[in-house]
């Protein structure tokens, strides 16, 4: 990894990406109680010039290893089977194992900001608001990749299924994420082949749906 070229951390967050007051979707990594790495799919809002948040599930382990360490790595990934992967916590839905560095951070990564979390504020009963500062930016790739909107849309498409799964498992109505996940489905068809990363990810996600019990 090579330090991203960047006057400050401030303007290292404008080289990936990161818009002010926009959401990004990561993957972020934590350490668990055991010291192995935890990896979730997060969407992460830049707050000020070097402050991002985060608003994970109270009954996540992500959550959990915030409340213990306050550090955390965020990946950025633009492979949307690293994602599926860490979504639902199963290697067999990749073609490929995720490898993790020694500063918990993930080699398929395209950069990773290093953060350390100052302070947590209550939402809702579900989620709580962590606001973390950069420590450092990593940029590991650096040959441009083309805009995919099939890779887009299988990250949407992942994480409408996660709120399906979380919706079913609590009994509460997950149509409208069904529609939306079924908006994605459409999208990638036409933009994508069939042989298709995206498209193949689409066809496990919804054998999943429909083994949680809601037709699709």
């Amino acid at each position: 990894m090579t330090p991203i070229k960047a006057r400050s951390l401030e303007e290292a967050l404008d080289k990936i990406g990161f818009d002010m007051g926009s959401t990004a979707e990561t993957v972020l990594t934590t350490l668990n109680s055991d010291g192995s790495i935890n990896p979730a799919p997060m969407g992460i809002i830049r707050k000020g010039p070097v402050q991002l948040e985060i608003r994970p599930y109270k009954s996540s382990k992500t959550y959990c290893n915030l409340n213990r360490s306050r550090e955390a790595c965020v990946n950025i990934i633009n492979d949307p089977e690293i994602f599926l992967i860490t979504a639902f916590k199963e290697e067999k839905l990749g073609s490929h194992p995720i490898i993790f560095n020694h500063d918990n951070s993930i080699k398929q990564a395209d950069a990773v900001v290093f953060l350390t979390f100052s302070r947590m504020e209550e939402i809702d009963e579900e989620r709580p608001s962590f606001i973390g500062e950069a420590s450092s930016v990593k940029l590991i790739k650096e040959v441009p990749i083309v805009f995919s909107r099939g890779r887009a849309q299988a990250i949407e498409a992942i994480i409408q299924a996660t709120h399906i799964e979380y919706c079913l498992k609590n009994r509460k109505s997950a149509d409208k994420h069904i529609g939306r996940f079924n908006r994605c489905k459409e999208i990638i068809s036409r933009v994508s082949s069939q042989d298709s990363s995206e498209a193949r990810i689409v066809k496990k996600l919804e054998k999943m749906i429909n083994h949680w019990g809601s037709q699709i």
